[in-house]
């Protein structure tokens, strides 16, 4: 079995057996959120939270998912009973800002490992996986979520936290993924296509 441990230092630490073969990150499912759908918002279909998990239902029982926080305002009990049970890979749940139930609660419903951040090293590149973008001085990229594909969010972003964005922030938006958990080893060969930098220059 999998361990997801943290070592004295702080760092994460998940001892993966021979046959887990793929790390998978999502960010912000917003299961059961329907005001995601209207176009003001980021315009999501109606069925999104059925696209979501059936995707993420097609992750191997040996794989590791990290979600980047966001799973649902709300409506939690429906929402694991549903669409976090059911799923049969190991799970990270890096916390987002309406995962407001306590780190036991979601420990007893679904999830093996979970923490409002955490840095590992991947595929030869040292990571901070987070919620909302965070300074990534020390790591190669700083994996996060939060932004969607909405430019109001971007926007509202402050002056302060926009001076330390740069090439090292890598924003996984489900909208602009077609509701996919995608592969780490995958984002990381193709790091140019999920860089914050460049997601809202054309909007």
């Amino acid at each position: 079995m999998n361990k997801i441990k943290v070592d004295a230092d702080g760092k994460l630490c998940v001892q993966i057996r021979p046959d887990m073969k793929s790390v998978w990150v999502i960010a912000d499912p917003h299961f059961l959120h329907d005001n995601l759908c209207k176009e003001e918002y980021c315009n999501r279909p109606e069925d999104h939270s059925e696209r979501i998990f059936k995707n993420l239902m097609a992750i191997p029982e040996g794989d590791l998912l990290i979600c980047l926080g966001d799973l649902s305002i709300g409506k939690e009990n429906e929402v694991y009973e549903r669409f976090v049970m059911p799923l049969k890979c190991r799970k990270i749940l890096v916390k987002g800002n309406h995962d407001r139930k306590s780190n036991t609660w979601y420990l007893n419903h679904g999830w093996d490992f979970v923490c409002y951040a955490f840095s590992d090293d991947y595929f030869g590149k040292k990571i901070l996986f987070t919620h909302y973008p965070r300074p990534a001085d020390g790591y190669d990229y700083n994996i996060h979520g939060h932004l969607h594909n909405n430019i109001y969010k971007w926007e509202k972003l402050t002056e302060e936290n926009k001076k330390f964005i740069n090439e090292k922030h890598i924003l996984l938006s489900c909208e602009n993924n077609n509701y996919k958990p995608l592969k780490l080893n995958y984002v990381i060969d193709k790091i140019e296509k999920f860089r914050l930098i460049n997601a809202f220059k054309e909007k």
